[in-house]
C-alpha cells in the first residue's frame, strides 16, 4: 500500500519527484510550422531519441507532424451550486490556456446523485479525446463513481463528498489514474478527515488548506495545483 503524500501551503512543488517535474509544460511551437506537441518529456535526449534542441529546429522546419488528441476538463459542481461559479469560471480559464477545451455539467434541477452520475457519462461519452474530470463536493462523488466507466487521464477534487446518506460510500474506490484532493481544514459540510483516509488508502495526493468548504478564499493557491497538475499529466 502506497502512503498518501500530504501537502501544507505554502506549497514549493506540487508533486515531490523529479521525473514529474520533468514533464513538458504542453510543448508548443505555434511559429511558421504551426507544431504542437503534448505531454513531451524535454529531458536531454528529447524524442526518438533526438537532442531536444534537433526538436525544436526540424520543428520550425515542419518535418515533424504529431496528431494531438483532443483533450476536455469535465467540471461537476456541488449540491446547490452552479455550472459556472467562481471556482469553476477560475480553473475553466486555466485548463482552456493549457489547450483543453472545456465542458461544466449544469446539473441544476437534479438532486439524486445517481441521475448526475448518468448526466456526467452521456456528457462525456458525446466527446472524443482525452478527459480531466473536476468535481466540487457531490460533484467530487460524481467524478468518482463515473471514472471507472470514463478512465480519464486525471481527476482533481476539491472538498469532495465521498460518502452521502443512502448511496454506496466510495471510500474504498481504486482509481486508474492521477487524482489530487483539496480540501479545507475547516470544513464543516463534509470532515476533511475523510479525504485524508482516502488519500492514506489509495495514495493520492491531498493538499490540506486553511480554508472551509467553498475554498473561496484559498482559490489563487487552487489554481496554482490544478495547472500544475494539469502539465504533470
Amino acid at each position: 500500500m502506497r502512503r498518501a503524500a500530504l501537502h501544507f501551503p505554502p506549497v514549493a512543488s506540487c508533486f515531490g519527484s523529479k521525473s514529474d517535474a520533468s514533464l513538458a509544460t504542453a510543448c508548443r511551437w505555434n511559429a511558421a510550422a504551426s507544431f504542437e506537441a503534448t505531454r513531451i518529456r524535454t529531458t536531454s535526449t528529447g524524442f526518438y531519441g533526438r537532442p531536444a534542441t534537433d526538436i525544436r529546429k526540424h520543428a520550425a522546419a515542419g518535418r515533424y507532424n504529431c496528431a494531438v488528441r483532443s483533450r476536455y476538463a469535465i467540471f461537476s459542481h456541488g449540491q446547490e451550486s452552479g455550472p459556472w461559479g467562481t471556482k469553476i469560471t477560475a480553473l475553466a480559464t486555466l485548463a482552456a490556456a493549457q489547450g483543453y477545451r472545456t465542458h461544466s455539467v449544469d446539473y441544476r434541477g437534479i438532486e439524486d446523485p445517481r441521475v448526475r452520475i448518468e448526466k456526467l457519462l452521456t456528457d462525456c461519452r458525446a466527446l472524443e479525446g482525452d478527459l480531466v474530470l473536476c468535481g466540487s463536493s457531490m460533484g467530487g462523488y460524481v467524478s468518482v463513481a463515473a471514472a471507472a466507466a470514463l478512465r480519464p487521464r486525471g481527476l482533481f477534487l476539491l472538498a469532495p463528498a465521498l460518502t452521502l446518506p443512502n448511496l454506496p460510500s466510495l471510500m474504498g474506490s481504486t482509481l486508474q489514474c492521477p487524482t489530487v484532493i483539496s480540501h479545507g481544514l475547516h470544513d464543516d459540510v463534509v470532515p476533511f478527515e475523510r479525504s485524508v483516509e482516502f488519500a492514506r488508502m489509495h495514495g493520492h495526493t491531498l493538499h490540506l488548506l486553511n480554508s472551509d468548504h467553498r475554498l473561496q478564499d484559498a482559490l489563487p493557491l487552487i489554481s496554482r495545483l490544478f495547472e500544475f497538475f494539469l502539465v504533470a499529466l
